[in-house]
């Protein structure tokens, strides 16, 4: 399923990508123009970038215009919101799926999340009928699926079926993620004025030498927003513990002589490596120049784990972070955030959450640059 699915995730297809996520970074400013005259200047990130990042998974992995920043109750919005609804049914929904795999595999997915099931089985469905039926190409994930799908002479490792699931696993993955790191970078850069006009420097620089046009080419030569992103990454990275497998007998655990058995269950603390002080000191700080080459070339490579590692790295990395890059250089260069009366600065977290976030929210000002 990796090696059928890697490709289309190469820099050449998520270049042709850019100009749909483009397109929902446009909409996402004109929401926050409009937020911003409703509360004397402050906005509520959170919610927003929730639905930015639902517009963006909705046109690049099912090929549909959500419509959530322009409307917040639009369904596929409504799915998102329930899936990650704090909640004593999804907590256990998640933990019988993650840890009792054995489990859920008599209970079937359908059955623990049968409503969202229905809704995005549907929708692929119409989706790639649609398409057939009238001849529609499109540069996004549901298309470059339906490739494989037409090549595939079995039938057996990849079929339609197989394609919802692993649109629905890209939807899942990169919504509250996603939205998430990018609050956290716009609050410590909303705090740190400095900061700030670093990053706003570089995107004014960069742009003045590609025609003052943000294009897939440009955004790659933005070095301080590539680094404000990873440094987000490292201190409210998503997957807090990572779940791997044995595949020999050979491990023994360093400074012990404990041998593993081949099979044994293995949990990677990723946020304990994240702020151990042996390879980020003083951890609980923001600062990106962590990730300038001659700062990275000094770590371990696996003391930074925010997609994993290995045989299971994110295969969807790369389109990820070029989500975020963009959604982060498109408000820098046009916004400058403050802290807003509604700013928790504590960034006190919610413990009934299933990533990082704050209790009260991302509350910033925003104010249009002249």
């Amino acid at each position: 399923m990796r090696a059928k699915l890697s490709p289309t995730f190469t820099s050449g297809k998520i270049k042709g990508m850019f100009p749909l996520i483009q397109e929902c970074s446009e909409n996402l400013k004109k929401c926050i123009r409009s937020e911003t005259q409703k509360h004397n200047g402050s906005v509520e990130m959170k919610d927003l970038l929730v639905r930015y990042t639902t517009d963006v998974i909705g046109t690049c992995a099912f090929g549909v215009n959500c419509n959530s920043l322009n409307d917040p109750n639009a369904e596929f919005h409504r799915m998102g919101r329930e899936i990650f609804r704090s909640s004593v049914s999804n907590i256990l929904r998640f933990l019988l799926t993650s840890i009792f795999p054995k489990l859920a595999a008599y209970l079937t997915f359908k059955g623990l999340f049968s409503k969202q099931t229905e809704f995005f089985t549907t929708l692929m469905d119409k989706t790639i009928k649609y398409r057939k039926e009238n001849n529609v190409q499109r540069n996004d994930f549901v298309q470059l699926m339906m490739n494989i799908l037409d090549e595939e002479t079995t039938g057996e490792s990849f079929n339609q079926e197989i394609l919802t699931a692993q649109a629905f696993l890209f939807f899942l993955a990169g919504l509250d993620n996603v939205a998430n790191n990018v609050c956290y970078c716009l609050h410590y850069i909303a705090v740190d004025p400095d900061l700030q006009n670093r990053v706003h420097k570089e995107i004014s620089t960069v742009l003045e030498n590609h025609e003052g046009k943000l294009t897939y080419e440009s955004l790659g030569k933005m070095d301080i927003v590539s680094r404000v992103v990873d440094e987000g990454l490292r201190m409210f990275t998503p997957a807090g513990v990572l779940m791997r497998k044995l595949t020999d007998d050979r491990y023994i655990i360093p400074g012990t002589d404990i041998k593993l058995k081949k099979g044994t269950g293995i949990m990677i603390p990723t946020h304990c490596l994240h702020y151990d002080e042996e390879y980020f000191p003083n951890p609980k700080k923001f600062d990106p120049d962590r990730f300038t080459e001659e700062e990275k070339a000094k770590r371990h490579p696996y003391s930074y784990l925010p997609f994993g590692e290995g045989p299971r790295f994110c295969i969807a990395s790369r389109f990820a972070q070029l989500e975020m890059r963009l959604c982060l250089a498109e408000l820098i260069r046009t916004f400058e955030f403050s802290v807003a009366p509604e700013t928790d600065l504590t960034l006190q977290q919610d413990p009934r959450a299933f990533g990082p976030t704050p209790k009260k929210g991302f509350w910033l000002r925003a104010t249009e640059r002249a």
